[in-house]
């Protein structure tokens, strides 16, 4: 059975090959495209189809991650129009410190186990704090009552 790959996967394996490869010189044509990548990269694009690679690279330009540019030739602009690829300083910062969209799956991870553990804490201080409440309320009922008023030796 073949092994299935998240987006999320899919997202930080593209990454990893634009880090990897200073800038990709690629063709408008996504068939073109996908296969320099396979040459350059196979095993981390394997998994990847050439329609998810263009929406892949069209999310990390919208993130911020990776840069495009179209460069049109001077000497036959008629001729295809070559599409430049670069990852950014924080697509880079992102892909090895951060560990890209994994680590930030991750970070939240930690983040929600924080969040319940604080909460968790809260509703433990709030049940310590309404038993003291109440028991304080009854303290403050027996000392008006028996100490203070004398109440028990006057019903006796």
């Amino acid at each position: 059975m073949e092994r299935v790959f998240s987006p999320i996967q899919k997202l930080d394996d593209v990454l990893l090959t634009l880090v990897s490869s200073d800038i990709l010189y690629v063709f408008h044509n996504s068939t073109q495209l996908h296969e320099h990548l396979l040459k350059r990269h196979g095993d981390n694009i394997k998994k990847i189809t050439e329609l998810e690679l263009i929406s892949i690279l069209n999310k990390l330009e919208k993130d911020g991650y990776v840069e495009t540019s179209i460069y049109i030739n001077p000497v036959f602009p008629e001729a295809a129009k070559t599409i430049l690829y670069k990852i950014t300083f924080e697509g880079e910062y992102f892909t090895l410190y951060q560990n890209g969209y994994e680590g930030l799956d991750y970070q939240k991870n930690v983040e929600n186990i924080r969040l319940e553990k604080v909460e968790a804490f809260q509703s433990k201080l709030a049940l310590f704090v309404a038993i003291g409440t109440v028991g304080l309320l009854i303290w403050e009922v027996i000392k008006y009552f028996v100490f203070e008023h004398h109440w028990y030796f006057h019903h006796f």
